[in-house]
């Protein structure tokens, strides 16, 4: 078993169907002059199988899984 600590969220999805979710960083005052002001990254997910459906935990930051 595995305990998640710090900004998780989970959804489960039916089959055919895909969740992926992005968040949204605003760029910091000091680089915006060779930056875009906003970029995106894709979260990182662990996925389990539930009968025909798969619940996927994303993790924001400041993540750390436990073994226990």
């Amino acid at each position: 078993m595995e305990i998640v600590q710090g900004k998780h969220f989970s959804i489960t999805d039916p089959q055919g169907v895909n969740t992926v979710i992005y968040k949204i960083n605003e760029t910091e005052k000091e680089y915006l002059k060779e930056s875009p002001k906003y970029t995106i990254e894709r979260l990182d997910y662990t996925e389990e199988l539930r009968g025909m459906r798969r619940k996927k935990l994303f993790l924001l930051m400041n993540q750390k899984r436990k073994k226990i």
